[in-house]
């Protein structure tokens, strides 16, 4: 199976690693720091570091094509 390496600009340069692996229909992630673009930690304590973090994931997610979507539960449920 091909894969493609995803990389978003927006991150930090990855060294040994990618930020994340899109293969068929599916897109494995990395685990991710509050890494800055710069290679510096997020200051301003654990909140401003999670919102990195996630930050972080989401770009990796945007740039292999993903997009923001409304998840409810079934009516089922």
């Amino acid at each position: 199976m091909t894969h493609t390496l995803i990389n978003p600009a927006s991150l930090a340069h990855p060294s040994g690693f990618s930020h994340g692996v899109a293969a068929g229909n599916a897109v494995y992630l990395s685990g991710q720091t509050a890494m800055r673009q710069d290679g510096s930690i997020e200051p301003g304590g654990i909140v401003a570091q999670f919102r990195r973090a996630f930050t972080n994931v989401l770009d990796t997610l945007r740039e292999a094509g993903g997009r923001r979507a409304i998840w409810s539960p079934s009516p089922s449920i």
